[in-house]
Order: C-alpha cells, then structure tokens, then sequence
C-alpha cells in the first residue's frame, strides 16, 4: 500500500499516515534539574516529568518512561542534545525514518481505537496531553492523545508495522462506515 496516498475518510473517522518527522529518543539516566532544565532550554519547552505526560505542538515530547523521552518535530536537535548531555550517562539516538505516525481523528476514533488496545480511552482516564506505550493490534506502539485537537490520537510504532497496520485500520473501521451492519 502506498503511504503517500493512504488514507481512510468517513463520516465520524479520518486516518492517514502522517508526513515524515524527525524523532529522536533521549535516555538518560539519574538526570538533575540542572540538565533537564537545559535540555529544554534547547528543545524550547520544559520536558514532561509525569508518566504518560506529552507536551507541545510543533515540536512534541512525549515522556516515555522515566528518564526517556521521544522528540518529534525538530529536523536539528540531535547535536545540540548530544552535546548538552556530555559527561552524563545517557544518549539520544536518531530514528531516522524507522516510526511511521498514524494519526487518528474524529468522533469514532477512540472507539476504533480501543478494539486494538486495551487502554481506558475515555477522556477522563486518557484526556488531551496525554500518551502511553501499549499492545496495538498486535503491535508495541505509543498512542498520544493531542492537545491540539480533543479528537485526535496519534499512532506511533516501528515502521516495519506500516503495512499491517494500514491493513488493521481498514478492516476495523468497516463497522464505523455508513450504513454499515
């Protein structure tokens, strides 16, 4: 299947995968404030300390588990986080083209969501701002709930899961289609 052009439109639900971002994963281990402060003074906001926690827009950080973050957004922060976390245990490693995002919107989104994981998704227990790292259909993916729009969840996973997952988006929103039965 064609990324470029994937894309399921319907009354209620819109997939598509998302253009190519750079995403880095930054680890560090015991961090003090000092240098989580200066980490975002680079990546221009305050890294998310709260499990699950995802901030920001453009560029977007989403807390991973502790002391490990995954940036989207910024095509040039891989040096300068290298650099400020010289002499500290720890490292941000690149990942290139290896994530493919799904980003899933629309009324019925988190219904078709929650037939692929089994995450609480109503929006008292996983409101705006929030992500977490789950089975998805079959596969480890990160489901971030975006503050930008309430109705929106991005999909995260390894790209070799593109296909499958395409393949498993199509198949389970038949059932949110018009008139179906």
């Amino acid at each position: 299947m064609d990324e470029q052009l994937w894309r399921i439109d319907q009354p209620g639900l819109t997939i598509h995968i998302r253009p190519p971002t750079p995403i880095l994963v930054l680890r560090l281990r015991n961090p003090d404030p000092a240098l989580i402060e200066r980490i975002g003074d680079i990546v221009g906001q305050a890294l998310p300390v709260d499990p699950n926690v995802a901030t920001g827009d453009a560029i977007r950080i989403n807390w991973l588990s502790p002391s490990e973050w995954m940036v989207a957004g910024s095509p040039n922060l891989l040096e300068p986080l290298s650099a400020a976390i010289q002499g500290h245990t720890g490292h941000v490693a690149d990942l290139g083209d290896g994530r493919v995002r799904f980003a899933v919107a629309g009324t019925d989104a988190r219904h078709l969501l929650a037939k692929g994981t089994s995450l609480d998704l109503h929006p008292r227990a996983f409101p705006a701002g929030r992500c977490a790292q789950t089975q998805f259909a079959q596969t480890l993916a990160l489901i971030d709930r975006s503050s930008a729009q309430a109705d929106e969840f991005v999909v995260t996973a390894d790209i070799s899961f593109s296909d499958h997952l395409q393949r498993w988006f199509a198949d389970a929103s038949i059932e949110f289609r018009k008139g179906a039965a």
